[in-house]
């Protein structure tokens, strides 16, 4: 049952992009909870079902592709999954609720096939839990206790539930993301903290990187690596010695992976040493712009920087024009390496960056970061601050 007080949220209404809104994996599965739980307790198979969303202002109406009877104390429901215009990885897939009446009271949750199982330390939810995140299972219970609310029924009527949460090849779908490396093995997380799946908004891979620092700092290490792609592999595996599970592959989040790496530290009253952020300068020099999140659409391109740089180190007048006029930051290491002065201007550029980075950790509450340390490469690996 809705709040009277509670409006629908219209995904027909385009985002501002012109794109299609979608559901979380998180509200699909509340839904087909809710059409589960009406299925056991009235025996009716409805079209769709209210949920409400975690602003507990609006509701989505979401369609129910099936429902049965299990038997006397036991019934599923199956809803689709819709991403909108989002490539997410997960859209069309088939979330299954399975509802089943214990003697236990109280309501429990649990994995199914393809919905992966927590095998790691250092997520917000616990080993052996299953990997559904804390707004996605709120709203799972919150849609239950709806239905009792609707029927007029108190908890203890029943007295207790089991709730089973699965993904149709859920195992094959998760292939495609970060659950592996986060140790959440047999199938997809359930996601989402709004219900909604913004298009190309790039929310769920942002929301991967919060729960790969968390995983990379489980074990307490003194030293982290954050890197935006996979130049600077081979150099944190060699040079730093880093094992794979302290190499935090971030995309474009930089910002957010600190973000993401203050408050875990403010949380756990824990210190990381050492923050290493290594990459090509196309993507870490734009920090010198102010940009935290490097994607192309929402910073600008590094090469004026990198010539403004250059003159503010008396590099000559005739080289630093070139520089501006580069192509692509690749094109700028090649000009800089005329210059004899090639690898300390790098490693210049690489104390500006740490120097803005730890200057934008330190605006974070309690920040518990003590160096930041930047090593920049060019696209054959070459680390461009030796000479």
């Amino acid at each position: 049952m809705k709040n009277k007080m509670q409006t629908e949220y219209d995904l027909a209404v385009l985002a501002e992009n012109g794109l299609r809104r979608g559901r979380t994996t998180g509200s699909c599965a509340a839904a087909a909870a809710k059409a589960a739980l009406i299925k056991l307790l009235t025996n009716e198979t409805v079209s769709n079902v209210h949920v409400t969303l975690p602003n507990r202002q609006e509701y989505l109406k979401i369609p129910v592709a099936a429902a049965q009877r299990l038997g006397q104390d036991s019934a599923s429901a199956q809803v689709t999954k819709y991403a909108g215009d989002d490539p997410d990885c997960t859209d069309g897939a088939l979330i299954t609720a399975t509802i089943a009446r214990s003697s236990l009271p109280g309501m429990r949750l649990y994995a199914g096939a393809g919905v992966g199982t927590v095998s790691k330390p250092g997520l917000r939810i616990s080993v052996g839990r299953p990997a559904i995140n804390p707004v996605p299972e709120k709203m799972i219970l919150d849609a239950l206790n709806d239905v009792l609310l609707d029927l007029d029924l108190q908890p203890s009527y029943l007295p207790g539930l089991e709730i089973t949460i699965s993904c149709l090849d859920g195992e094959i779908i998760a292939k495609k993301t970060f659950n592996q490396k986060l140790g959440i093995i047999g199938g997809i997380s359930i996601l989402g903290t709004t219900g909604i799946v913004e298009p190309l908004s790039l929310a769920a891979y942002e929301a991967s990187v919060e729960l790969y620092v968390r995983s990379a700092c489980a074990a307490r290490p003194e030293s982290l690596a954050f890197l935006p792609g996979n130049i600077g592999l081979s150099y944190c595996r060699q040079n730093l010695q880093l094992p794979a599970d302290q190499m935090v592959h971030i995309s474009n989040f930089l910002g957010a992976a600190i973000s993401a790496l203050t408050t875990y530290c403010h949380e756990t009253n824990f210190a990381i040493k050492n923050l290493h952020i290594v990459g090509h300068p196309g993507k870490l020099a734009k920090v010198l712009n102010g940009s935290f999140n490097l994607h192309s659409s929402k910073s600008e391109m590094a090469m004026s920087v990198i010539a403004a740089e250059a003159s503010s180190m008396g590099i000559c007048r005739d080289l630093c024009a070139r520089l501006a006029q580069a192509n692509t930051v690749e094109h700028s290491i090649e000009i800089m390496a005329e210059s004899r002065l090639a690898a300390e201007f790098w490693q210049h550029v690489e104390n500006e960056i740490a120097e803005q980075l730890q200057s934008h950790a330190a605006l974070q509450p309690l920040s518990k970061i003590d160096f930041i340390k930047v090593k920049l490469l060019a696209m054959n690996s070459r680390l461009l601050g030796e000479p």
